[in-house]
């Protein structure tokens, strides 16, 4: 019974300290306007604290007029020194990477979401969706 009581006490501490250090940020988008003629829209400023990847997912993305789905484009933009990644396509319910190979906006900083229409609308549309950070 003793060592059923150790182990449990050291598989909780083990567990305690495994969520203790982990750390993921993801933004949840609701209803952020896309503006017209594919002008670029962003998220608030967010901190990241990892070096790692950032991925951005398309819930869906509807034309304000129309309600027909709108093709979106996505980048990742540094605060600090204006790094951005290259834009990227948002196919519906996909996580699709944004940081490059070169490890560009992969570091702790400041950063917003970029996001257009892929194509040039004429009206507004309304974008869903989530943006992990770390």
């Amino acid at each position: 019974m003793k060592y059923v009581k150790i182990t449990s006490l050291l598989f909780l501490l083990t567990f305690f300290f495994a969520l203790s250090s982990a750390s993921a940020q993801v933004v949840g988008i609701v209803d952020l306007t896309i503006k017209i003629r594919s002008q670029t829209s962003s998220t608030n400023n967010h901190n990241k604290d990892n070096y790692s990847n950032q991925f951005a997912v398309k819930t869906t993305c509807t034309d304000d007029v129309s309600g027909n789905e709108m093709a979106i484009e996505a980048r990742t933009y540094r605060v600090n020194n204006g790094t951005t990644s290259s834009w990227k396509s948002l196919p519906k319910g996909t996580s699709i990477q944004l940081t490059e190979t070169n490890g560009n906006n992969t570091v702790p900083s400041t950063y917003r979401l970029n996001l257009r229409a892929k194509n040039s609308f004429i009206t507004t549309g309304s974008f869903y969706g989530s943006w992990n950070l770390d």
